[in-house]
């Protein structure tokens, strides 16, 4: 993301890199995906640092190319440029700041805090959704359990995912097959530990939007 140096916040115009040629990730994988393929991980990255092998490699002598690896918490925009704070230490200043985060880190959350006593007071499992190798890893001793899930966003098609085809399991002619291996079930359920279920409202809120007999559908104009 870039900058102009003022200080009404970091741009949107992606940053230019130039130099060196490097394939695209479709010609330089040797899997051939398709269109609707989602790569996993491991090759993304791999294309990853190969690309940024060749940036440096093409630009080796024109300007230097430093890689710290640390969390930076803090981001300053001043009339020399931008300045990276990390652990009371300050990098830059720079004329071009990328963000690329990953999945960010979060504080338990005193619930959390409440199941995991109890789940440790019943030998039970407790475990997050990411990573995603660490919950396949849980997930292989779960055979002819039932897991919980709480919420129902991105993250459970994930985890669905994981218990599913990354346990071996196949999808089929629009049927799942599990193998012997597989845990029972899954039950998705809310924040207060409740099953997910039809709210009380929805049968009078659909029957709000339902047209008269004698009512014209809306004509909708641009």
């Amino acid at each position: 993301m870039h900058s102009e140096h003022s200080h009404s916040g970091i741009g949107h115009r992606p940053a230019k890199l130039s130099g060196g040629s490097h394939p695209p990730f479709a010609d330089w994988s040797s899997t051939p995906y398709q269109p609707d393929d989602f790569p996993p991980r491991s090759d993304l990255g791999a294309y990853l640092h190969a690309r940024f092998k060749a940036l440096c490699a093409a630009v080796e002598g024109r300007f230097e190319i430093t890689h710290t690896k640390t969390a930076i918490n803090g981001l300053t925009d001043t009339a020399t440029g931008w300045w990276l704070e990390a652990d009371g230490q300050q990098y830059g200043p720079y004329d071009e700041i990328l963000l690329a985060q990953g999945q960010p880190a979060t504080s338990p959350d005193p619930q959390r805090a409440r199941w995991a006593a109890y789940a440790a007071d019943h030998k039970l499992t407790l475990t997050s959704a990411y990573p995603a190798n660490g919950l396949l890893q849980a997930a292989r001793d779960w055979q002819g359990k039932t897991v919980a899930i709480r919420g129902l966003g991105l993250s459970t098609l994930d985890v669905v995912r994981l218990l599913t085809w990354g346990l071996g399991g196949q999808f089929e002619d629009g049927k799942y097959s599990p193998l012997v291996a597989n845990h029972t079930g899954s039950c998705p359920f809310r924040l207060m530990a409740c099953r997910l279920q039809p709210s009380r409202q929805r049968g009078r809120l659909m029957a709000s939007m339902t047209l008269l007999p004698k009512k014209p559908a809306p004509s909708w104009r641009r």
